[in-house]
């Protein structure tokens, strides 16, 4: 019987994107104050560098763009970390997750800089909602996913066995690899605009659509355990 769902937060719960556009619009405020030129061009030419140059490029360029002398990258670096993110759960979500909180206990488990996954935590509103977050580079780099560690430790903060949780995420090498690695079992969420994208779902239990599929999965586990 399953009495626990954990689910991993970037692109699970929210669309990353919107962090990311959350972070340049900081930067983009942040900058408009030391050069001579405005905000909205600014954000405009950090989100057409995004799409054409990826992430790694953007602040580089961007502060070539500008030419604020006296400002470094890292302070750029630490205005998009430490910004209060502007984001939304996936439309319909928070309603979903309160449900689901009714009848099982709730985790994320989540990989980057604990700072910024608890601050996007805290934006999107899950602290009042779930009953355990934990960032997993708050034990070390190399406790990130698929390691085994933080999926143990969400299983005893919330007082379940492997066969009694469910882990839900969009990474299938993280997210299902590491599920199956405690033995508990995992959904893969793949949304249609990433079905041509490469990701793989082989080694998934489920793959869905969005969480929406979610109670649809559950109720064919139960069925599967009055059946056994």
């Amino acid at each position: 019987m399953i009495r626990a769902l954990i689910f991993d937060l970037d692109d699970t719960l929210y669309p990353e994107h919107e962090f990311v556009a959350s972070g340049y619009r900081a930067v983009a405020e942040h900058l408009s104050t030391l050069c001579d030129v405005r905000e909205e061009e600014i954000e405009q030419t950090m989100m057409a560098l995004w799409t054409q140059e990826g992430r790694r490029n953007v602040l580089p360029a961007i502060l070539n763009y500008c030419r604020c002398e006296g400002t470094r990258m890292e302070e750029l670096v630490r205005v998009y970390r430490q910004h209060k993110p502007r984001i939304p759960l996936f439309a319909g979500y928070d309603k979903l997750l309160r449900e689901f909180r009714s009848a099982y206990r709730l985790g994320i488990i989540t990989d980057g800089m604990p700072l910024v996954q608890r601050a996007k935590c805290a934006a999107l509103g899950l602290e009042g909602i779930v009953d355990s977050i934990i960032c997993t580079w708050e034990y070390g780099r190399e406790k990130e996913k698929p390691n085994p560690y933080s999926f143990c430790l969400q299983m005893a903060c919330l007082q379940v066995e492997p066969e009694e949780a469910l882990f839900i995420g969009d990474d299938w090498e993280k997210d299902c690899l590491g599920a199956h690695g405690v033995g508990m079992r995992c959904v893969q969420v793949q949304s249609p605009l990433f079905r041509h994208c490469g990701r793989r779902t082989e080694e998934a239990d489920f793959v869905v659509d969005s969480l929406f599929n979610l109670p649809e999965v559950l109720r064919k586990l139960e069925d599967r355990n009055e059946a056994a």
